[in-house]
């Protein structure tokens, strides 16, 4: 079974994923570490052209999750989970969504993983693109004042110091480019269930989804 969640940053698909791959025993594919991967590549070689990018993402191995540790993300043999969460990289991470081979080639890489093993995969153009013909769809939305606010508490527990001025200003631009990428622009599919988790608690948007789920 494959089920698809895409939405703006903030909307809260990363964690809601999880929690359903806990509560459905489906593997949770981590979409936005191959991202976050290839832009960790790109700000450690600044010079490096979409080309290149596209030829590391290619060859790049990622392992997300031990026993141990299932939020754990090794890249290449190094463990880069804590490197890839700044907000250098979530900035990145836009640049490298605008490269068209890129996206290619990390669409490959998710989609031959969902074919696989079937999962829960999250991020943006996952329903249009990368699993069209998944089981069920899903598009998160929430005000960017609640997103903000949702980011703010992640970089707070990260110990990342940003105002919450800052942060509503990152979403908003992330969102313009996101809903107005040339290639695999962010939109909701015309199959998809789309939930507004604004005024929802993440309790009451997996019980929300999971009936949808058991029902389809």
């Amino acid at each position: 079974m494959i089920i698809a969640i895409d939405g703006p940053a903030g909307s809260g698909k990363s964690t809601i994923a999880r929690l359903l791959s806990e509560k459905l025993g489906l593997p949770y594919i981590d979409t936005g570490a191959f991202y976050r991967c290839a832009a960790l590549h790109s700000l450690r070689n600044p010079e490096s052209s979409e080309r290149n990018i596209s030829l590391f993402v290619n060859e790049m191995r990622i392992r997300i999750g031990t026993p141990d540790d299932p939020a754990i993300i090794i890249l290449n043999d190094e463990d880069v989970s804590e490197k890839i969460r700044t907000p250098q990289i979530a900035m990145e991470v836009s640049n490298i969504a605008d490269m068209k081979n890129v996206r290619i080639e990390i669409n490959k890489k998710l989609r031959a993983s969902a074919e696989v093993t079937g999962g829960i995969l999250e991020g943006r153009d996952i329903q249009t693109l990368v699993c069209p013909q998944a089981d069920v769809k899903f598009f998160l939305t929430a005000t960017p004042e609640t997103r903000a606010k949702r980011r703010l508490g992640d970089y707070e527990g990260m110990k990342i110091n940003k105002t919450p001025e800052e942060v509503l200003a990152d979403i908003k631009r992330r969102d313009k480019r996101d809903y107005q990428r040339d290639y695999g622009p962010l939109k909701k599919a015309d199959d998809a269930v789309e939930i507004d988790t604004s005024d929802m608690t993440l309790s009451q948007v997996v019980a929300r989804m999971l009936e949808i789920i058991r029902g389809s």
